[in-house]
């Protein structure tokens, strides 16, 4: 937006400090506005006052997919009830090799309410040729499960990091459109019902990009991806 001064831009309010061996600190003079102790909140505030307002979109064949607030609360709420039935937590975070897309938003929220940090690496380490650099970084986050949209274009690099992790989540196995079912839980006919909760303090040990509140135990089922026979 064009301001009154005719800058598309807010005027910059920078402060500089220069030290004798030639560093310059710069500081914003904007005072920090309030804001949320974690990004688990705004999905909670936004599902509750706006549900059906479109929080992402993906191109599909045909048309468009969308993801809306509340739809995206109740699926990060079943997911990250499945992920942390299958062991992953502060400690052993979800790992995800494939680039930006639904199930990776759902997956990455789900680590939100769930209190398990989500490790999202650049493609270049998995389809960039050899893998021992994606081993590495592996080896140290010791994730709990590794990601991947389509199994076909990630299997050298999910081939590679065997025994690394003990369980291995795919959208797709490769080809043709990912299926609607998977990272995305089974709703009913009705909307989704967020409701009141309190926010707790995150692990310690985990970001807070990853901090837990108190969410209800859902009653929708994982399935694809995150189902039980995944690998």
């Amino acid at each position: 937006m064009v301001n009154s001064s005719g800058r598309v831009f807010a005027e910059p309010r920078i402060s500089a400090a220069r030290r004798p061996d030639g560093t310059v600190l710069l500081s914003s003079r904007v005072p920090l506005e309030p804001y949320d102790a974690d990004l688990a909140r705004p999905l909670l505030r936004w599902a509750a006052e706006r549900p059906g307002a479109v929080l992402a979109a993906e191109r599909r064949s045909g048309g468009w997919d969308e993801l809306t607030y509340g739809a995206a609360l109740a699926d990060a709420e079943a997911l990250g009830e499945a992920l942390l039935e299958r062991g992953l937590g502060p400690d052993r975070p979800l790992m995800v090799l494939s680039g930006n897309s639904l199930r990776h938003l759902r997956l990455t929220l789900a680590g939100y309410l769930a209190g398990i940090p989500v490790v999202s690496l650049s493609t270049a380490y998995s389809l960039s040729g050899g893998h021992e650099r994606l081993r590495t970084v592996t080896g140290i986050a010791r994730p709990g499960a590794v990601y991947a949209e389509d199994g076909r274009e990630y299997g050298a690099a999910l081939a590679a990091l065997a025994g690394l992790a003990p369980r291995t989540l795919v959208g797709r196995e490769g080809g043709g459109e990912p299926s609607t079912g998977c990272c995305a839980p089974r709703r009913g006919s009705g909307s989704p019902r967020p409701g009141p909760r309190s926010p707790r303090t995150p692990s310690p040990r985990s970001s807070s990009r990853a901090a837990r509140p108190g969410a209800r135990r859902p009653s929708r089922t994982p399935t694809g991806c995150c189902a039980p026979s995944s690998r």
